[in-house]
């Protein structure tokens, strides 16, 4: 199964069952339309506090004139405190469609919780990502038992979620802790900080397919490593192939539904279409997972063969 016949056979599984697509529209709708989560006075505080230290600041000269840099300042300033929190419930690490949540925070004031500590706003963005990781599980458990010719088993994804979440869990965490303190030492390196970001796209990419391992083949942590290791060194180019064509085709059909996004009718229309291209992406990555484990077991199985022969 090539990089076409993988999403043909995504979206195919997706016309057969295109309810799984309400997941991700139902989960849009949510953070459209429920609460909104803001940090707009954490992020009003810190940019004032940069502020103060502009005049006769020596450092102004290398960035540019004080002016542009307080207008570049209210410009961050203000797309920062348009962001919705709540849209950390899809932030799309298990390929979990998500279009609401580029839409800012706007509506009623006492529909919008304001967060003004920073022990707040980490311990919401925590809570957030936990339930978007236990979203994400159950979606891509429902996901892989399409991808597997198998009947749908909502109460077994349910069931069986905890347990994989607490190993994707085991596993992200500790790689998020040791992401942020690269990029924090990559701050220090000036021009070689691009040598780290080439190195952490190059890890990234040996990890693709943790989740498939934890939810579809039920691996432990470091079988997940393991597994997603060794598939992506035997499938380097298909694997790579796969993730270009696949962003390329979320982001192409991306800014199409961001133009949608002007009226309520489009954002409606928005929300459905990006649910269908999502889902049917993540099963075409479904179908890539299991046809590629299967060669690499039977692989394995032919090794031993002739081992014994010998």
């Amino acid at each position: 199964m090539n990089i076409i016949d993988s999403l043909t056979a995504g979206f195919q599984a997706l016309f057969r069952r295109m309810w799984l697509a309400a997941v991700p529209i139902v989960l849009d709708l949510a953070i459209w339309l429920g609460p909104k989560i803001s940090a707009a006075p954490l992020i009003k505080a810190g940019f004032n506090q940069l502020e103060q230290i502009i005049p006769n600041n020596p450092a102004i000269a290398v960035v540019g004139s004080e002016e542009m840099l307080r207008v570049a300042l209210s410009e961050a300033q203000a797309m920062l405190e348009s962001i919705n929190l709540a849209s950390l419930l899809a932030v799309g690490q298990l390929w979990l469609p998500n279009i609401a949540g580029v839409l800012p925070v706007t509506g009623d004031e006492a529909s919008i919780l304001y967060l003004s500590t920073v022990v707040q706003f980490l311990a919401i963005v925590a809570i957030l990502m936990g339930i978007s990781l236990l979203i994400g599980v159950i979606f891509l458990a429902l996901l892989g038992q399409t991808a597997k010719d198998e009947g749908v088993n909502v109460a077994g994804a349910i069931k069986q979620s905890l347990r994989q979440w607490l190993n994707l869990a085991a596993i992200y965490v500790p790689l998020g802790l040791m992401a942020f303190s690269i990029i924090n030492f990559s701050l220090i390196l000036g021009p070689f900080a691009y040598f780290i970001l080439v190195f952490m796209l190059w890890v990234a990419l040996y990890l693709t397919f943790i989740p498939q391992a934890v939810v579809l083949s039920h691996a432990s942590p470091i079988e997940a490593l393991r597994t997603s290791f060794v598939l992506v060194r035997l499938n380097f180019w298909s694997t790579l192939g796969l993730l270009l064509l696949t962003s390329l085709i979320r982001f192409g059909f991306g800014y199409i539904f961001g133009r949608l996004l002007s009226s309520t009718t489009g954002i409606v229309a928005a929300i459905v279409l990006n649910a269908l291209l999502g889902t049917g992406l993540a099963l075409a990555f479904c179908y890539f997972y299991n046809d590629r484990l299967s060669r690499y077991h039977q692989l394995l199985a032919k090794l031993r063969a002739n081992k014994q022969h010998d």
